[in-house]
């Protein structure tokens, strides 16, 4: 048998070698970037590669002749199905990193995170996580000079009911599919994507206008917006309002009627307060579930001040 040599001992050993899995093409490194640090996102450029690997179709062959017949998909159902705990497990990231690399994806317009309830071996689990990739954004991304892709998938049909990403990501215990098939699954999904909820809330209390009221005040009310979309985005069923257990859909039908005078209202409360608060989040829910009850009230004592002045 005939030997063959590259010319290099190295090289020659590697003949044969036959790598399989992620693949991380060298425009990522340019176009997934950090915006705040103006490098590449290392932790997001990694996990981008995985999820591409898994919606990459899988050749099928006639195993006797070897003939190609079609393609297939890795994953058993519509969409690829993946916790935050699974991706720490995977990578060795911590709970924070995973999220906060999925969030970005989906905010730079390559991943849709779809929240599902669904029923498994007639076991039902709540809101758990798939990631859509998003084809025409990926090819953008890797090939930044041409921004050309015909073979646009559809999008996943989108239901009114929103669902949460809990802090501890999908339910722990569902095994992605990609491994685990199965018995029984429920297709009647309830499906949101964050990206949707958050675009609805934006212009719900018109954002740009509010943002630009208060150009000093940006982290203030990126903080206010952010803990509105989580509570839009989740069905917890209870939800701490001062220091009281109050029901979720109080509490999102109420954030659901906020404006931007609301949303003024209290930034405007948050900025003057010099007090050094414990717990803020919990403080700017309660003050978003009162704001339109407080405005009101400091209306009607304006009101009755004008009216003694009379």
């Amino acid at each position: 048998m005939m030997e063959y040599t590259s010319g290099n001992a190295i090289v020659d050993k590697m003949i044969g070698v036959d790598f399989t899995g992620n693949v991380i093409p060298s425009a990522w490194y340019k176009t997934v970037v950090n915006k705040k640090t103006g490098k590449p996102y290392d932790i997001a450029i990694t996990l981008l590669s995985d999820i591409v690997y898994w919606y990459r179709p899988k050749e099928v062959r006639d195993e006797l002749t070897g003939e190609f017949k079609g393609y297939e998909k890795k994953f058993k159902e519509d969409l690829l199905q993946r916790s935050y705990e699974q991706i720490e497990k995977q990578f060795g990231y911590t709970h924070r990193q995973a999220k906060s690399a999925v969030v970005f994806l989906e905010e730079l317009g390559v991943v849709k995170r779809i929240f599902r309830h669904i029923t498994v071996r007639d076991q039902q689990m709540n809101n758990v996580m798939y990631l859509e990739l998003v084809p025409e954004k990926l090819m953008e991304l890797t090939y930044p000079e041409k921004h050309v892709y015909k073979n646009v998938h559809a999008s996943v049909p989108k239901s009114t009911q929103v669902c949460t990403d809990s802090d501890t990501g999908a339910y722990k215990n569902v095994q992605t599919n990609t491994k685990n098939t199965a018995e029984k699954t429920d297709k009647d999904y309830h499906i949101s994507s964050y990206r949707d909820v958050r675009e609805g809330v934006m212009k719900q209390i018109d954002y740009d206008a509010i943002a630009n009221d208060f150009p000093s005040k940006q982290e203030q009310l990126d903080g206010i917006v952010n803990i509105i979309i989580d509570v839009m985005h989740g069905n917890q069923r209870t939800i701490r309002v001062n220091k009281e257990d109050v029901p979720g859909e109080i509490v999102r039908e109420k954030f659901a009627k906020l404006n931007m005078f609301h949303i003024q209202n209290v930034l405007e409360g948050i900025t003057e307060s010099a007090v050094k608060i414990r717990n803020p989040r919990a403080m700017i829910i309660t003050s978003l579930y009162n704001v339109a009850d407080t405005m009101d009230i400091q209306m009607n004592s304006k009101v009755k001040m004008l009216l003694k002045k009379n």
